[in-house]
């Protein structure tokens, strides 16, 4: 979901009626910045007061404590996920050791198996596929049987970020299940001076993207004096 539209309060609505219809018992909402868990509350008491709402924060006993609790919807920012499912381990990179955080994968497995959904606003902040957080977030999306993004704009002038965006949300069925074959599909690849490669984005391919990405998102924009 992307554009100015109220997309949390449109992902409020969503939720009550999944809940509602017996589909989910817990969702989990995943947002950057420690201010966002907070606007989701506030969103939360003004127009679906009726869903229990936590924002999951604090140290990792706290964290999990809050989580035992099993409210309907649990919003926690990303970077405290990524504290509360991993741990620092010596990782061997090149010929120099470093220190990592890495997941847990138990913790991780089991963390995932209480949530049937997941909303992950602002998921433009996870366009790279590499990162921890977008590898972590994946997961449990994988094991979530409903999954949405949310996003004003969902990527810059890099359309590689869409790809780890829609993998999440739906599984490879858009822009294919490997970072691979939305480059076949899209770019143009070059071998550069280092002996790598480089892809740049085919422009005369643009509108087919565009096409193509209407298979799971819509966009648009509300008047803000009906939000």
């Amino acid at each position: 979901i992307t554009g100015n539209c109220g997309k949390t309060r449109l992902s409020l609505d969503i939720l009550y009626y999944l809940i509602g219809w017996g589909e989910v018992n817990c969702a989990l909402v995943t947002v950057p910045g420690v201010i966002g868990p907070d606007t989701w509350l506030r969103e939360a008491s003004k127009f679906r007061p009726e869903l229990s709402i936590s924002k999951i924060y604090g140290d990792k006993q706290t964290r999990f404590r809050l989580l035992e609790d099993r409210p309907q919807v649990s919003v926690i920012n990303t970077e405290g996920l990524v504290h509360l499912l991993c741990e620092r381990r010596k990782v061997k990179v090149g010929t120099k050791i470093k220190i990592k955080l890495v997941p847990n994968e138990e913790l991780v497995e089991e963390f995932a198996s209480q949530f049937q959904a997941i909303v992950c606003d602002e998921i433009h902040e996870l366009g790279n596929h590499r990162s921890t957080s977008t590898e972590l977030i994946d997961y449990i999306a994988s094991r979530c049987k409903y999954r949405f993004g949310l996003t004003g704009t969902p990527f810059g002038r890099d359309p590689h970020k869409l790809w780890s965006q829609f993998h999440i949300v739906d599984r490879g069925a858009t822009l294919g299940h490997t970072l691979g074959i939305f480059r076949a599909a899209y770019f143009s690849e070059k071998r550069n001076r280092w002996g790598g490669y480089e892809y740049k984005f085919d422009h005369r391919k643009e509108e087919r993207l565009r096409c193509v990405l209407q298979n799971r998102s819509i966009s648009y924009r509300a008047d803000p004096k009906d939000l």
